[in-house]
C-alpha cells in the first residue's frame, strides 16, 4: 500500500516537473445548488456584503508557471458550477511537494516526496502553487 502511494506521488511529482505545461485542479467540499451565471470576486472579508453566507471552499493546486488570473478563472468556474454567487479568496502560496535530484550515475532523475525524511538533501524543491476560497451564496433579502 505504502509503496502504491509513493508511486501515485512520484507520477504526480513527475508531471509537475515536466516543464512549462500548466495544470490545475481542485477539490470543492460543501453544498451544492443550480448553477449560476455570474460570480463576484472578493479578495478581502470586509468587502463581502452581509447578505452572502459561506456554502463551502475549494482548494485550486497548480504548477507555479500557470497565471493567477488563469488560477483564478478555474476557482470561479468552480463556484459558477456550484451554484455560488461570489467567492473570497483566502490564501494564495507556494507549497513543496517533493524533492528532484539526479542518480549517483547521473543515468537517471530521482524524485523524493516532500514527507520523506531525507526529502530535502541536496535535492531541488518541486513546488506547486495553491489557492483556497470560499464559495458564498446570496440570501434572500428580508
Amino acid at each position: 500500500m505504502q509503496a502504491t502511494r509513493r508511486v501515485r506521488l512520484m507520477l504526480l511529482v513527475a508531471g509537475l516537473a515536466l516543464g512549462p505545461q500548466a495544470c490545475v485542479s481542485s477539490t470543492y467540499s460543501g453544498q451544492e445548488y443550480a448553477p449560476t451565471q455570474h460570480v463576484e470576486v472578493f479578495h478581502d472579508d470586509a468587502a463581502v456584503p452581509p447578505e452572502y453566507v459561506t456554502m463551502g471552499s475549494v482548494r485550486t493546486t497548480a504548477t507555479p508557471g500557470m497565471s493567477l488570473e488563469s488560477i483564478q478563472f478555474e476557482l470561479v468556474d468552480q463556484a459558477r458550477r456550484r451554484g455560488a454567487d461570489a467567492i473570497v479568496v483566502d490564501r494564495v502560496q507556494l507549497e513543496t511537494i517533493g524533492y528532484r535530484a539526479d542518480s549517483a550515475s547521473g543515468q537517471a532523475e530521482h524524485v523524493t516526496p516532500a514527507g520523506d525524511p531525507s526529502a530535502a538533501e541536496g535535492g531541488q524543491a518541486i513546488r506547486q502553487q495553491v489557492v483556497t476560497a470560499r464559495l458564498l451564496k446570496r440570501t434572500p433579502s428580508t
